[in-house]
């Protein structure tokens, strides 16, 4: 089923995770997802979105920064598994495989691109986590530049969700995200020239129900597509 976000069941929506095989492997063995933290994104203007030119507002927005980065981690899902260049960036250049993911429709924000940086008053209050969807909106703006990721945030409680287990992976601990109803893995997309073939990926998909297909570049556009024919699948 490679139309899976018009086949959506009402109330929910259909996202991707991009990641190399032997995450992919792993994710689907441990039925998990590593929650990234603020800090750690690689866009460098992550919740900075708004021009900071007095030192007086860096300052504050280092402290509201604090305070969000101990409190929220995030899954960052795309809403499209078709475009080559998250394959290229996230996807192992090709190699690697897309999770695919069923949640409830409120569960996230989509990210809104935007041209250039806000401007904000040194007196502008930074929104807290009690306001909801203005908090979550406020965390979900990025450079346009990164338009092509059509992201969606899965923002993660780490104090209070009881799906976030703590692991201790070379000495540093990591925060991660279990399976459930709502984040629930329903598929496998594998890259198009993937390190790992469906063998391998054979033990989760039966286990835990998922369609699994190869990709390839198509004939006449810029996107990935199915593979069809099956003997070309590793």
């Amino acid at each position: 089923m490679t139309n899976w976000t018009k086949s959506a069941p009402v109330g929910r929506v259909i996202l991707f995770y991009f990641t190399s095989s032997e995450h992919a492997l792993s994710n689907l063995r441990d039925q998990e997802i590593k929650v990234s933290s603020f800090d750690k994104c690689n866009d460098v203007f992550e919740l900075a979105s708004f021009s900071m030119k007095s030192r007086a507002a860096r300052q504050k927005h280092q402290n509201w920064l604090s305070q969000v980065e101990g409190m929220f981690g995030l899954v960052c899902l795309s809403q499209s598994w078709r475009k080559a260049l998250m394959w290229a960036h996230y996807g192992n250049s090709g190699r690697g495989a897309c999770l695919v993911f069923s949640l409830p429709k409120s569960s996230f924000p989509k990210v809104s691109y935007i041209p250039q940086r806000l401007t904000r008053k040194d007196e502008f209050q930074f929104p807290r986590p009690s306001e909801g969807n203005v908090f979550f909106d406020f965390c979900s703006k990025k450079f346009s530049a990164w338009r092509y990721e059509s992201e969606a945030r899965l923002f993660c409680d780490l104090q209070n969700d009881a799906n976030i287990v703590n692991k201790t992976i070379k000495g540093e601990v990591m925060k991660f995200l279990k399976f459930s109803e709502d984040f629930k893995p329903i598929g496998i997309v594998n890259g198009p020239k993937p390190s790992h073939g469906k063998q391998e990926f054979d033990p989760a998909t039966q286990r835990l129900g998922l369609e699994f297909f190869q990709c390839r570049p198509a004939f006449t556009k810029f996107h990935m597509t199915s593979q069809r024919e099956k003997k070309y699948w590793k």
